[in-house]
């Protein structure tokens, strides 16, 4: 069981760094942070434009780490508001921003297809499959706090 636990938390945990380091690596060509993709990245899945509370639960991070993330990104030029107002205000990417998104739009396909070759379509569904159940079941877990007694 402990050998199991150990090689669970290893491989999650080293592949949660590479994506770190990837995506520091691809955005550091803009003098950008990896904490920048998400944004970037579902700002230019969106034309319509996304709030900051929006792509706060899109990109499943604290809105207060996203408005700092915007405004970074505001403050170098690769989004924009479209009102004075910030509040429910909705930021779309520049001409920079765009550049950057399609940058991030390469690594991605590079990456997933670096990671996929391998793998069949029935197999690649077979693992997503298990990753969201695994996911599921984790957020399922009681806090420690909340745990019964035993």
């Amino acid at each position: 069981m402990e050998e199991r636990f150990e090689s669970f938390v290893r491989m999650i945990t080293n592949i949660h760094r590479s994506i770190n380091r990837i995506k520091s690596m691809e955005m550091s060509e803009f003098g950008l942070k990896g904490n920048h993709t998400l944004c970037l990245y579902y700002l230019n899945q969106h034309s319509e434009g996304l709030s900051s509370n929006q792509l706060a639960k899109i990109c499943e991070e604290d809105k207060a780490a996203i408005s700092r993330t915007l405004n970074e990104l505001e403050t170098g030029g690769y989004v924009f508001l479209k009102s004075e107002q910030k509040y429910r205000a909705r930021y779309f990417l520049s001409g920079s921003g765009k550049e950057a998104a399609a940058n991030i739009s390469r690594a991605v396909e590079q990456v997933l297809d670096q990671v996929g070759d391998f793998f069949t379509e029935k197999e690649r569904k077979k693992f997503y499959c298990a990753l969201e159940k695994i996911d599921r079941q984790l957020e399922e877990y009681p806090a420690a706090g909340n745990r019964k007694a035993e």
